[in-house]
């Protein structure tokens, strides 16, 4: 039992990627060796524009960042938050959302028109959003089991 134990910490030390609606889930392969909390990633890249959202164990929140490429009036941008989810009258995607679109409009603010829009780099993100989520419920059973 010990060992299967040991196997299961392991593969879930490993790397498992995959596309969901356009959007690369993935988890990192060091969050269990370096005692993150991480659980599951989310990134999704267009005309070099690059939305990444990592999800905490157990729904506890996450990170969400927003990078735009230089144009000829800004250099590279990039916006960002910690998010926790205390309340559960609130919907972690819609926070999320909010904050992306929150960083399209401080660029255009700042840099003028994003070279992509927001619809458009968003396609797919609920779906992406809720297989993350899928993720970190089915980890954490398989960390309950091995403790």
């Amino acid at each position: 039992m010990a060992l299967l134990a040991s196997l299961g910490v392991a593969a879930m030390a490993q790397e498992r990627s995959e596309v969901v609606a356009g959007w690369t889930l993935a988890d990192p392969a060091t969050a269990v060796d370096n005692g993150s909390n991480t659980v599951a990633q989310i990134s999704k890249t267009a005309s070099g524009v690059t939305v990444t959202y990592v999800t905490f164990a157990k729904g506890e929140g996450g990170s969400v960042s927003t990078d735009f490429p230089a144009t000829k009036s800004c250099r590279d941008q990039w916006f960002g938050a910690r998010l926790v989810f205390d309340d559960p009258a609130v919907k972690p995607a819609d926070v999320v959302r909010r904050e992306i679109h929150d960083a399209f409009l401080k660029f255009a603010a700042k840099c003028g028109a994003a070279p992509v829009t927001e619809a458009a780099l968003m396609a797919g993100f609920g779906e992406a959003f809720a297989a993350a989520n899928a993720r970190d419920v089915v980890d954490a059973a398989a960390r309950k089991a091995t403790e």
